[in-house]
């Protein structure tokens, strides 16, 4: 008989131990916070301006690369390279944008009939957004933003209207955020939430801020 007493003994230490074990992942778990999620607002994002045929022979890889850009963030990294027709001769440098993970597998590839212009040439951006610029090849934007680094690409504007202004957060995954038809006229200096924003006109020619924390444009 004195061995049921034993048994209930020694099944309790073993309940109390995995109880202890459980807490403690538990709260190994409660310490790893996953990156907050990013606010998308469909209303800023407008479709690409494609075809069939574009995306056909850019699918047919009769295409050409002009630059290859390698992005660091903390650990991770990503590779972002773009490509034109050859033998294109209408407005845009560049038609096509594929964004590679640190494993090389595409994550991200849109292409713009319009085509996007360089950073430097006839599309030039102000001095002060420049000096904030981490790529130096001359083809994109790259910010540092709270959210992480976002590319920014400008599209072919016609006339008097600004062409489409695109932003990319680029980690952990890419995401569109922003697809609008927007002229760059400064970007923000860093606010108390470590956030900036850009400064600029939209299609109806009203400076306006494109607020990077909520995602809305404020007059």
């Amino acid at each position: 008989m004195m061995k049921l007493p034993f048994l209930f003994l020694c099944l309790s230490i073993i309940l109390l131990s995995c109880n202890s074990e459980t807490k403690k992942n538990l709260s190994k778990e409660s310490q790893i916070q996953p990156p907050p999620a990013p606010i998308v607002n469909s209303d800023l994002i407008e479709d690409f301006h494609s075809s069939l045929y574009l995306d056909s022979l850019l699918t047919n890889r009769k295409r050409k690369k002009l630059a290859e850009i390698r992005v660091h963030e903390n650990s991770d990294s990503c590779k972002i390279i773009l490509n034109t027709l050859v033998e294109w001769n209408d407005p845009g440098d560049f038609l096509n944008v594929q964004i590679l993970n640190s494993k090389g597998k595409e994550t991200l590839s849109i292409n713009n009939i319009d085509g996007w212009m360089k950073c430097v040439g006839p599309y030039k951006l102000p001095e002060s957004v420049h000096t904030l610029n981490v790529d130096k090849s001359g083809y994109t934007l790259i910010i540092d933003n709270k959210t992480g680094k976002q590319l920014v690409l400008f599209g072919y504007s016609y006339a008097s209207q600004p062409g489409l202004m695109t932003i990319i957060d680029l980690f952990p995954e890419p995401k569109i955020i922003f697809n609008k038809q927007f002229d760059l006229h400064a970007i923000s200096k860093v606010s108390t939430k470590g956030i900036r924003n850009y400064i600029g006109e939209t299609e109806l020619l009203k400076e306006v801020v494109l607020n990077m924390e909520l995602m809305i444009i404020e007059e």
